[in-house]
Parts: structure tokens; C-alpha cells; sequence
């Protein structure tokens, strides 16, 4: 694990500023959907189909 969070650093400290803008947008969206997909469990919702 502490190989590839230090892989994880060199790519984020190589990255440019627009590209570290990139992956926050990035990790913000699969965030709202990871808790998207849990709340629809919770909430038991169905799909219409």
C-alpha cells in the first residue's frame, strides 16, 4: 500500500496545476456518485423499468 500511495505523490507533485483542477472535479464527481449509489440502497429506490 505505502508503494502506491508514494506513486500516487510523484504523479500529483508532477502534475500541473490545471491537471490537479482536473482530478479534484474528477474525484468530486465519483464521490456524489459512490454516494449516490449508497443512498439508493439505503432508501431501498427502484428502477423503472
Amino acid at each position: 500500500m505505502r508503494h502506491l500511495l508514494e506513486r500516487l505523490q510523484r504523479f500529483a507533485d508532477a502534475a500541473s496545476p490545471a491537471e490537479r483542477d482536473r482530478a479534484v472535479m474528477v474525484f468530486v464527481a465519483s464521490a456524489r456518485y459512490e454516494w449516490t449509489f449508497w443512498d439508493q440502497a439505503w432508501t431501498q429506490q427502484t428502477w423503472p423499468v
